[in-house]
């Protein structure tokens, strides 16, 4: 993907991506034994799937109104190399359990239904999570990989233990974007005896349009 096209409004900030690579890096440790000690898939995993500009995020949004899943925020997001202390983190500033005398109450804004190609405002709103993806996938230029190279190059039984993981800390199903994984839900799938995959579809003109749109809004023409 041709990230360097991007317009500033849709740039990366490169000072809080080298911040989030050490924070990471110093915890990834921890979570791994975290990871080792989070027991086995006990609650059921949501996969959100379609294309892009299909009404994915607006699904997630929904969802998280709800309150009948856990998802990845725009909070643990910024955890993606150690998504389960992550959680704790979470739990710890935002969760009702842990408060004590109001000290902490600014995470806990609305979850509103808008976005911007995908991105959500808030610390509790949901986040797309690639990062997190990212570390357990081989892929490319593009987001696939043929089975056999995806289960010799992949990491999928880490995506596995870490989404298991998840839910575990938040007890409750664990929800997720999972378009990165398209054309490789049969891998996916297998990796889970509970998994829940809900397939986004919009109509295909809209679809279309939306899509343009939003191309030329990151890159500022719509034939990057």
């Amino acid at each position: 993907m041709n990230r360097e096209s991007r317009i500033e409004a849709f740039d990366r900030n490169p000072t809080l991506e080298t911040l989030l690579a050490e924070i990471n890096g110093r915890l990834t440790p921890a979570n791994n034994a975290m990871t080792g000690d989070s027991g086995d898939e006990r609650l059921p995993k949501i996969f959100i799937h379609g294309a892009l500009r299909s009404g994915t995020t607006l699904f997630m949004q929904w969802l998280a109104q709800t309150g009948l899943a856990a998802y990845p925020t725009n909070l643990l997001s910024r955890f993606y190399g150690a998504p389960l202390i992550g959680a704790r983190i979470q739990q710890l500033l935002t969760d009702p359990r842990y408060n004590f005398r109001d000290e902490i109450l600014d995470f806990n804004s609305e979850i509103g239904f808008g976005s911007e190609n995908g991105k959500t405002k808030g610390a509790l709103s949901p986040n797309e999570f690639w990062y997190f993806w990212r570390r357990f996938l081989p892929f490319d230029e593009l987001d696939y990989a043929t089975g056999d190279t995806l289960l010799r190059h992949g990491r999928l039984d880490g995506l596995r233990d870490e989404l298991n993981g998840l839910a575990n800390v938040f007890e409750r199903p664990f929800a997720l974007k999972a378009m990165i994984m398209n054309q490789n839900i049969p891998e996916l799938a297998a990796k889970f005896d509970q998994a829940l995959f809900v397939h986004i579809q919009r109509e295909p003109a809209f679809n279309i349009q939306s899509a343009i749109e939003a191309r030329k809004r990151q890159h500022g023409d719509i034939r990057t």
